[in-house]
């Protein structure tokens, strides 16, 4: 007969190679970047209705994956704010799936900015690199003027490349994945503001960045806010 600490050990062994293979930041973080359309370099990118169809079947295991890796991996509140984070790239490709039609209508100018608009991202990303050596009073400053940044490359791309209606559709689109919570961040550094025009965001000697998104080095800012209010 097994012994109820044998159980136990058992129990204990599995619950942690469980938490191994899920807590994968690389695989939350290849999730994140899929969540995002022309994020990933190597993701879809659907120009018709059979594409389109696979990109919403895609979302659906992406979203379940990064939302899996904040509930498992993550302090509970940094979890959760990596959750609200996250959550206007999940209701933006929703509505893009539940009005299919209206994305299809506009692919002409999908094949014009995905290219560019995937480098305005990585700039983004390599923005927030170095979230985990600076000092942390730049935390904030450094997370919204970033987006600001990023928001403002992608709206230039679009506004060249694309008609009127495509403009106003696709814009809407990058302004959606501005989600609650950098809405709440970012009272005091407005993205595009005369204050973002001051913070001199700090940036690796790299131009290859060590993400796929910006999922994991958002978790980190606000793993050292979260400790940092702790300590006072």
């Amino acid at each position: 007969m097994i012994s109820i600490c044998r159980i136990v050990l058992l129990l204990c062994v599995f619950h942690a190679i469980r938490c191994q293979t899920e807590c994968s930041e690389e695989k939350a973080d290849y999730c994140a970047s899929l969540l995002i359309p022309f994020n990933n370099y190597n993701a879809l990118i659907p120009l018709n209705t059979e594409e389109l169809e696979e990109y919403c079947r895609q979302q659906k295991e992406m979203e379940e994956c990064v939302t899996e890796y904040s509930d498992l991996c993550l302090d509970s509140l940094v979890g959760q704010l990596s959750q609200i984070f996250i959550q206007g790239a999940i209701s933006q490709n929703k509505e893009r799936c539940e009005k299919r039609d209206n994305y299809l209508k506009y692919v002409n100018c999908v094949k014009k900015i995905f290219q560019p608009l995937r480098d305005c991202m990585k700039n983004f990303i390599l923005d927030l690199e170095l979230v985990s050596v600076i000092d942390i009073d730049l935390l904030i400053p450094t997370i919204c003027c970033s987006f600001g940044k990023y928001r403002k490359c992608a709206v230039e791309v679009i506004d060249v490349s694309c008609s009127p209606n495509e403009a106003e559709y696709f814009t809407s689109s990058i302004n959606g994945y501005s989600s609650d919570l950098v809405a709440a961040m970012c009272l005091e550094y407005e993205p595009g503001s005369s204050r973002c025009q001051d913070v001199k965001v700090p940036r690796t000697n790299t131009t290859s960045s060590t993400y796929l998104s910006i999922f994991p080095s958002l978790n980190r800012a606000l793993n050292r806010l979260g400790n940092e209010d702790e300590s006072r």
